[in-house]
């Protein structure tokens, strides 16, 4: 290790020391012991996160910028895609795919519409939480002939069907839009939304490979980095790679439901997507 970088490094570990509150919701960190590997992981602190998102939009901004290049590889290949996309399955499935990429929003809607209230057709989410665990329950005690089992199945097929006809609600005008342009609009902005979602994967990619980078330390000292190069962990083989994604994930989205419960903004994985998606 070079004199900049345990220089860096003694200044990250002085950062964390001064940000870190002794709370949940900044220190999510576990040991892993896994056939793959054992290691100590943790989330990144804020210094740390500051720089992992300068790095991920960095990747991002490299990206578009070779796709701006008429002449470059990616250009070539999104071309050849779009074009096998219309010719293998019609405008008509083009058009429920651009529509389709709006799920996860009309599905953010559409639990908010109809966990709002237990009044008539609504629901809350927790009564929806408690309905699927029963489910689960019956199913596993195998009282898939009970008056319960029964109940519960309808409760949960009913608000199913609340939640598809919200997210259709909120879908409709998409596919209504997208099915009256004419072949070249469509055409372009099939392209401008594969390029988009290539250059979000490439920056999410990134968070998570400096996330892991940074996060993953070893068993007997917290404090010493597992891998002693960022090249060093990408040539890492792929079932451990795959291992610390998971354990990362994880966090991540343990640390999502704190952040909702307490209602502190505190920097996470999922603030960085959403800032990028």
């Amino acid at each position: 290790m070079t004199q900049t970088q345990e220089d860096h490094r003694e200044l990250a570990n002085e950062v964390e020391e001064e940000v870190r509150p002794e709370s949940r919701i900044t220190d999510f960190c576990r040991d892993i012991d896994r056939p793959e590997v054992q290691a100590w992981v943790r989330l990144p602190n804020p210094f740390q996160y500051r720089e992992i998102v300068q790095k991920a939009r960095a990747a991002r901004a490299r990206r578009v910028m070779q796709y701006r290049d008429a002449n470059s590889d990616l250009s070539v290949i999104v071309e050849e895609r779009v074009d096998d996309m219309f010719a293998e399955h019609g405008t008509d499935a083009v058009v429920e795919w651009l529509t389709g990429r709006h799920n996860s929003e009309a599905m953010t809607e559409a639990l908010a519409i109809v966990n709002n209230t237990k009044e008539g057709k609504k629901y809350v989410w927790e009564d929806a939480i408690d309905h699927e665990r029963a489910y689960r329950r019956l199913l596993d005690m195998g009282l898939q002939s009970t008056d319960e089992f029964e109940k519960v199945h309808d409760y949960l097929e009913r608000y199913g069907d609340e939640i598809k006809k919200e997210m259709e609600k909120y879908i409709a005008p998409y596919r209504e839009a997208y099915g009256s342009l004419n072949d070249d609009d469509l055409r372009n902005k099939v392209k401008r939304a594969i390029i988009k979602a290539d250059c979000d994967d490439e920056s999410i990619n990134i968070y998570h490979q400096w996330q892991m980078f940074y996060g993953t330390r070893t068993v007997e000292d917290h404090d010493a980095p597992l891998f002693l190069s960022f090249d060093a962990m990408l040539r890492a083989d792929e079932p451990i790679l795959l291992a610390l994604l998971e354990e990362f994930a994880e966090l991540d989205a343990l640390k999502s439901i704190e952040l909702k419960k307490s209602h502190i903004a505190t920097p996470s994985f999922h603030s960085f997507a959403q800032s990028v998606i």
